[in-house]
Formats: structure tokens, C-alpha cells, sequence
């Protein structure tokens, strides 16, 4: 699928492939990780900022991190609040195939991220609403950018509750990426993406038929 180590080299961010669990799993789980995770923990913003950043929605054949819109076979799933995180959580870890799940963890401070496996010739948004209606969650409409890194945590088991050996899987054929890359930037760009009218907007704790659900409470 996909999992790119994201860092900053003479100023610009670029992207390596990691290829194995072992390699995932020592990054995740080196002393200077560990500690910064800890810190952050406390409320440390400096070391919340220096933990490892893995992006897992795009693809970077060369490295190079700005300007590429090339798209993985998986997408990230930002869930912020606790409570949804658990409910969620429990969900997935019960029927894993079920949401295409590849990686789940506990974030930082209070909820949690996940990567699923993205439905073909749809957008990371897209997707992103159609795992919210699964789980019956609230969801960042913000959060679909190709290029976006997730802060993670530690390879323990309390932070790393789920993780698929296909995460790992990165064979592609460029010029099919390349293509369907178009596909997902002519959807985006001329509104052909199959979503409600709220996920347009930049809304961090947007919950699909919330609206609906209030309108019905104020005429009962």
C-alpha cells in the first residue's frame, strides 16, 4: 500500500519508503521516540512537533514531498475526540477486512489515527466519508490533503493496536498512478466527487446528518 517516512533535509521535506514491519516498528520504537512521546504527552508542544512523521496517502517515486499529487492505495483517518476514537477502535478491531484496515493507532494527546485501504477512482475525502458513515463518526473535512503526515506514537501495544503487513506492499505501476492521479484532480477540481453538501467545507469536527439531527430535535 503505502507508508512514507516524512523529514526536513535543507529545508524541504522528503519522503522514504518504508518497506517492512521491523523497520516501521524501530522507528516507532526508538528511546528518543519514546521520550518525545512521553513529553508530549505531559502537553509539550516542542517534542509533540519532533515526533516521527508518517504520511500514508501519497506516493513519492523520487523522494520529493512538494508538489507531488500522486496518490497511494491507502488514506489516513484523523479521529480527535476520545470517545469516538474508542467506539471506533473497538469496531474496527472486531471485522478489520470489513473497513479495509492497515494501521491503527492512539495519537498524542487524546484520539487516534487510522490508514484504510482507499476504493479505487475515489478521493482521499471520499473515503474518508464513507468510513465516517461506517463507524457513525464525527470527521476532520479538513484533513484530505495527499501530502499530510501524521504524528505518530510508539510501537507498544497500547499505542499500536492494529497494523497489516500490506501497509508495507509499495509496488506500483507509475504510469497507472499517474493516471488515476488525474482522475482525482478532475474530480476534485470540477466537483464530481459523491459527497454531502457539508464535507465541502473546512470543518474539524464535522459529523454527517448532524444538521438533520438537530433540525428533528427542535420539532419534537
Amino acid at each position: 500500500m503505502s507508508c512514507y517516512l516524512i523529514r526536513v533535509e535543507n529545508g524541504h521535506k522528503v519522503a522514504r519508503s518504508i518497506t517492512s514491519e521491523e523497520e516501521y516498528r524501530n522507528i516507532r520504537g526508538s528511546y528518543e521516540q519514546k521520550a518525545n512521546l512521553r513529553l508530549a504527552r505531559e502537553g509539550n508542544d516542542g517534542a509533540k512537533r519532533r515526533l516521527v512523521q508518517f504520511n500514508y496517502s501519497g506516493h513519492y517515486p523520487q523522494g520529493v514531498v512538494k508538489g507531488m499529487k500522486l496518490p497511494s492505495r491507502a488514506f489516513g483517518f484523523d479521529l480527535d475526540d476520545k470517545q469516538d476514537f474508542e467506539k471506533a477502535a473497538k469496531l474496527m478491531l472486531q471485522e478489520p477486512e470489513k473497513y479495509g484496515l492497515l494501521m491503527l493507532e492512539r495519537s498524542a494527546r487524546q484520539g487516534g489515527h487510522a490508514v484504510c485501504k482507499r476504493e479505487m477512482g475515489k478521493t482521499i475525502l471520499e473515503n474518508q466519508v464513507r468510513i465516517a458513515k461506517m463507524l457513525e463518526c464525527e470527521m476532520d473535512t479538513s484533513a484530505h490533503d495527499i501530502n499530510r503526515v501524521y504524528f505518530t506514537t510508539s510501537a507498544d501495544a497500547d499505542d499500536l493496536l492494529y497494523l497489516s503487513p500490506e501497509l508495507f506492499n509499495d509496488s506500483y505501476e507509475e504510469a497507472a498512478v499517474a493516471a488515476e492521479g488525474k482522475v482525482l484532480e478532475e474530480r476534485e477540481k470540477y466537483g464530481q466527487e459523491e459527497l454531502p453538501p457539508g464535507a465541502h467545507k473546512a470543518n474539524k469536527h464535522y459529523k454527517l446528518g448532524w444538521k438533520k439531527w438537530r433540525r428533528r430535535l427542535r420539532t419534537l
